[in-house]
């Protein structure tokens, strides 16, 4: 099907070169002259693609999105939307196969995928004021897999342009679980309630990693020193949270300029331009923000110097924001005009990196996602969060940004924003001064919750399926017992992203399958499969897979057995209500009929990062636990019944730290 791909490919004259077969990449040839433009680098008729198997009225598509904001997933065509448009990566299936193509490289220049009507196109977009110093520039190359599964075809994929950026195969990147203050505090928090939060984090043994200080703690943007919440300065904020067992985090946006810094003012030469000499901007709601430029060398030396001395103040986890500044307008005019805008922007992450060095975890959020790659430890993988179910727009789509991406974490880690479970009708103070964050007319509300515990549970259970960073944004002095207690799910992370099992249910898949493999080298590896149901009604669904052995399935919200199922049958979730979730461990019979552990219900892995050891005799199962948690726990357990077809079902509870016993 590749060799057929090819073969049928127009370029419109512009020189095609075969980079290898297996797999099939290959880069299309610009001349310099044309690369001040969007340029059309390949078409795939209507008909060459029905000749795939891929008709147009009927191929399912399947859109990879370039920004954090954006939504990838199935896209069907219609006249409503007669452009699905992919970037990094698109893919086609027909129900059997499945083709992807997506760029390789993926920093070269931006660049995008379209199905329509008429087929498929490769398009590079460069700007007018590029001038490369080469008669002609070679595009972005392009790899084409194909396969069954879709999900697997994104995770080979992935290890393509990990093995094109010597990432080594054994990478370990920071699963942390993060204390952030923005979403229930915006811009307002103070020193003194940075000391109620560790304060509350000490009382109540919450094992975080990360605090990290958002946005509000700066004068303005480009003018990164202390403000009057913070009159003891941000070297003595980081050396608190030292103090307390966690690495200091904090936010900066570092290419963006506000009115009121003095180095806008000083240095006008160092923003990014357009021809005419006019600084480009970039609103964040109704306000501009001005834009440094980082291929400007004295400007690039400035920004050097603004993160080393963050980084003296004891900082070692950084969000950086709203870094897509630096690619989003066509007419900027760097100063280094040699260079695409994906470059200018990867130049500035790189610069980031290069100062920072590697004992920094940069969490890039608002940018290009996937001209960070190498750069990033972490990227935020979907759109911020709230504590209600209607303003996170049904909390589906925050879920979808995050687990589409998941195929991501071969080479960072990805974050999907805060998980919010507070209860609260009182907002902020919205009389207290928010300059310069003026763009955003309301504050009070960010610290609002009106979760229920289904809806409260369904955020929980997407920082799960990300198998990396687990983020915490609460109050943490305020936030009540039964909510706080749902950290424990996700924290410590099990460390394997989920994979959607329903590719191309609509409006995102329903069922996703985490592989866990037990920290308990005694213990056997299962799944856990997790069920959404984003719908304003109760519902059941039909597993999609397959089931391939003698396997018990076992309710761990619930922590009763699901049902046992033969290999073949058809197994249905247990009734899901509205907005709610259901997490299931399925796990292979042993062939013996001897008792084996079930499950542990502090996390999610079912006890795969809390057992450190079993011991299993005829009537008894023993074994410790090791949480960071101070709790009972309740653990499940199977006894082979002497009918020799039926298992009991034994639940026990035990200290979160120590020996536990399940007898018959």
């Amino acid at each position: 099907m590749k060799n057929t791909f090819f073969s049928q490919l127009t370029t419109n004259g512009l020189s095609i070169t075969k980079d290898s077969d297996e797999p099939l990449v290959f880069h299309i040839d610009v001349p310099a002259s044309a690369a001040n433009c969007e340029v059309e680098l390949f078409s795939l008729s209507a008909n060459a693609c029905t000749g795939l198997g891929f008709p147009v009225s009927t191929a399912k598509i399947h859109c990879q999105k370039r920004q954090k904001g954006d939504i990838p997933g199935t896209e069907v065509l219609s006249e409503e939307h007669p452009i699905c448009i992919a970037d990094p990566a698109i893919i086609l299936s027909n129900g059997k196969e499945s083709l992807l193509c997506g760029f390789l490289e993926n920093h070269i220049h931006l660049g995008r995928f379209e199905w329509s009507n008429c087929g498929l196109r490769a398009v590079a977009e460069y700007h007018p004021a590029y001038r490369p110093q080469t008669e002609h520039v070679s595009s972005q190359k392009i790899i084409v897999l194909t396969g069954k599964d879709p999900a697997l075809l994104l995770e080979e994929y992935a290890s393509f342009i990990a093995n094109h950026f010597n990432l080594a195969p054994e990478k370990k990147f920071p699963r942390y679980a993060v204390g952030a203050n923005w979403h229930y505090y915006g811009p307002t928090m103070t020193e003194e309630q940075l000391d109620e939060e560790l304060d509350a984090i000490k009382k109540h043994n919450i094992p975080l990693d990360v605090y990290q200080i958002d946005d509000g703690w700066e004068r303005d943007y480009g003018d990164w020193s202390a403000n009057a919440k913070w009159r003891s300065g941000m070297k003595h904020a980081a050396e608190k949270i030292k103090r307390a067992g966690m690495i200091p985090g904090i936010w900066i946006t570092p290419f963006l300029c506000g009115d009121n810094a003095p180095i806008g003012k000083a240095h006008p030469e160092w923003l990014l331009k357009d021809a005419n000499g006019t600084p480009l901007t970039m609103r964040i709601g109704p306000i501009p923000f001005k834009i440094f430029d980082p291929s400007h060398p004295e400007c690039a030396v400035w920004l050097k110097s603004v993160l080393q001395e963050i980084y003296s103040w004891g900082y070692r986890y950084y969000k950086i924001d709203f870094t897509r500044c630096l690619f989003l307008d066509p007419a900027a005019v760097p100063f280094d005009r040699s260079i695409t805008l994906l470059q200018l922007y990867r130049k500035g992450i790189k610069l980031l990196r290069d100062t920072l060095g590697s004992e920094c975890c940069l969490n890039l959020c608002g940018g290009h996602e996937g001209a960070t790659i190498g750069l990033a430890d972490v990227t935020r993988s979907g759109s911020d969060t709230y504590g209600s179910w209607a303003k996170s727009n049904g909390a589906w789509t925050r879920i979808q940004q995050c687990v589409m991406r998941n195929w991501m974490n071969r080479f960072r880690m990805t974050d999907p924003d805060a998980s919010i479970m507070r209860l609260n009708d009182c907002g902020l103070d919205d009389t207290l001064d928010f300059t310069p964050h003026y763009y955003m007319p309301n504050y009070s509300t960010l610290s609002q919750g009106s979760l229920n515990d289904d809806e409260a549970g369904t955020f929980i259970l997407n920082q799960f399926l990300g198998g990396g960073i687990a983020e915490i944004g609460e109050r943490l002095p305020d936030l009540q017992v039964e909510r706080l207690a749902m950290l424990r799910k996700i924290v410590p992370a099990c460390g394997t992203p989920a994979l959607p099992l329903d590719f191309f249910q609509l409006p995102l898949p329903r069922f996703y399958r985490t592989h866990i493999t037990p920290h308990c080298k005694q213990l056997p590896e299962w799944d856990i499969v997790s069920v959404l149901n984003i719908s304003d009604d109760e519902a059941k669904f039909i597993y999609p897979g397959k089931i391939e052995a003698d396997t018990l399935v076992f309710d761990l919200n619930l922590m009763e057995l699901h049902g046992i199922y033969a290999p073949g049958s058809e197994m249905s979730t247990p009734a899901i209500p509205p907005h709610g979730s259901c997490v299931l461990k399925f796990m292979a019979l042993p062939e013996e009929r001897v008792p084996f552990f079930v499950a542990s219900d502090v996390n999610y892995s079912a006890g795969g990062v809390e057992v450190t050891d079993i011991e299993i005799s005829a009537a008894k199962i023993c074994g410790k636990l090791s949480s960071p948690w101070r709790c009972q726990v309740k653990l499940a357990g199977a006894f082979p019944l002497p009918d020799g077809i039926s298992w009991r079902i034994v639940t026990t509870t035990a200290a979160s730290n120590g020996d536990f016993v399940i007898t018959l």
